[in-house]
């Protein structure tokens, strides 16, 4: 039975340097078929870019992705889980921090893994399970 982050975490983790353009970061993701990419300063974690940041953050506002940098497009909110915590803490960690994704750290700090929504949804109880972790992403005063 998978109960750990670590059992479901995705390993195959793209990172790009905070310093790196935008444009590199969607050859990366498009290189890898990736939909997102962690965005590393001095090898720790700090932003998370998604092929929706770059759309809705580059593009949508005509920007030049060959000028700007993949941290200044990315989400910097991001939320650090470990190998060993469990599946329901992980899920705590989204719950409380509204993300959908973990970055998971080993225990020097270096990047190892994401966990994702998807990722939690393989091993949802039940699609009503599925549903309100869903509901209570999208509206955080949900009470289930």
């Amino acid at each position: 039975m998978k109960t750990k982050v670590a059992d479901l975490m995705s390993r195959n983790v793209q990172h790009v340097l905070a310093t790196q353009s935008v444009s590199d970061a969607a050859r990366m993701m498009r290189g890898h078929a990736v939909g997102m990419v962690v965005v590393l300063d001095g090898g720790r974690p700090v932003g998370v870019l998604t092929d929706r940041d770059i759309a809705v953050r580059v593009v949508a506002d005509g920007l030049d992705p060959d000028q700007m940098t993949a941290v200044a497009a990315a989400s910097q909110k991001v939320v650090v889980c470990h190998p060993e915590q469990s599946l329901v803490a992980a899920r705590a960690l989204m719950e409380e921090n509204m993300v959908r994704r973990l970055v998971v750290n080993d225990e020097r700090g270096a990047v190892v893994g994401v966990l994702s929504l998807e990722d939690l949804a393989s091993v949802a109880g039940s699609e009503a399970e599925l549903g309100t972790l869903v509901e209570r992403l999208v509206r955080p005063n949900t009470k289930a």
